[in-house]
């Protein structure tokens, strides 16, 4: 079974993103943490094969700095980055 992590701390977006996942992959498992602490420690302990982060979690472009610290344990593991950042 594939498992996913989704990334973001805005609950609504989190449930967004894994209810698209849930309707188009069958079978795919979905986790999801509102942190990058919380997705660090969900992927120690479940090392999923995709994980799909908000770009600005916690912080402005926090969503990088964990990309970077996923990629350092495992650098074959996709990293997807949303945005729902609206233009000024």
């Amino acid at each position: 079974m594939t498992k996913i992590l989704v990334v973001d701390e805005d609950v609504a977006a989190r449930e967004i993103v894994k209810n698209v996942i849930d309707f188009c992959f069958k079978g795919f498992s979905v986790a999801m943490a509102e942190s990058g602490q919380d997705a660090l420690r969900e992927f120690g302990a479940d090392r999923p094969d995709l994980v799909i982060t908000s770009l600005d979690i916690e912080r402005a472009r926090a969503g990088i700095e964990l990309a970077r610290k996923i990629k350092e344990v495992s650098p074959l593991t996709p990293v997807i980055m949303l945005s729902n950042s609206r233009p000024a």
